[in-house]
C-alpha cells in the first residue's frame, strides 16, 4: 500500500518524475502537488501503466521534465510540506515524505550536470571532427616545394 513519487534521470540527462500508486484502482492521469496556497499540476501522462496482484492495483503514470506541468521545479524548490492528490476516476491524496522531495532535487541537480557533460562532450567531438577536416584538406591540398635543379 505504498504510494510515493519516484523522480529518476537517463544517461542523457532526461529526468522524469513517476507517480506511483497502490490501492483500489483509481485510473489516475492527474497529477497535483501543493503546498499551502501554490500548487503544480500536471495531466496527460508521457506514459502510463496499470497491474493488478492479489487484488491490489498498481498504477504508475510519468511525466518527462518540461511536461511535468512544473511540479518537478515546484518540489525542489519547496520547503514543504507537499500534499500529493491524484485523481483520475477516483482520487488519492497523502503528504510527500521530505526523502522523496529532497530525491526531485538531486534528480534535477545531476539533470543539470549530465546535461552540461554531453554539451561539452558535443562540442569536443565537433571540434575534432573540425580538425580532420582542416588536416585531411592540408595534406589534399599542400604544395610541396619542388627540388631545384
Amino acid at each position: 500500500g505504498n504510494s510515493y513519487l519516484r523522480a529518476q534521470v537517463s544517461e542523457k540527462g532526461v529526468a522524469m518524475i513517476t507517480s506511483i500508486y497502490r490501492g483500489k484502482a483509481i485510473s489516475h492521469t492527474t497529477l497535483r502537488v501543493s503546498c499551502g496556497d501554490s500548487y503544480a499540476v500536471c495531466e496527460a501522462p508521457k506514459s502510463k501503466y496499470s497491474s493488478k496482484h492479489l487484488g491490489v492495483t498498481t498504477e504508475r503514470i510519468s511525466y518527462v521534465y518540461g511536461e511535468d506541468g512544473g511540479i518537478m521545479d515546484f518540489v525542489a524548490n519547496g520547503d514543504g510540506p507537499f500534499t500529493v492528490e491524484l485523481s483520475g476516476k477516483g482520487k488519492f491524496n497523502y503528504t510527500l515524505r521530505k526523502s522523496d522531495a529532497e530525491a526531485v532535487k538531486s534528480v534535477l541537480e545531476l539533470t543539470r550536470v549530465i546535461q552540461a557533460v554531453e554539451s561539452m562532450r558535443e562540442l569536443r567531438d565537433e571540434a575534432a571532427r573540425h580538425i580532420e577536416f582542416v588536416k585531411r584538406s592540408k595534406e589534399k591540398y599542400d604544395v610541396k616545394p619542388q627540388a631545384e635543379e
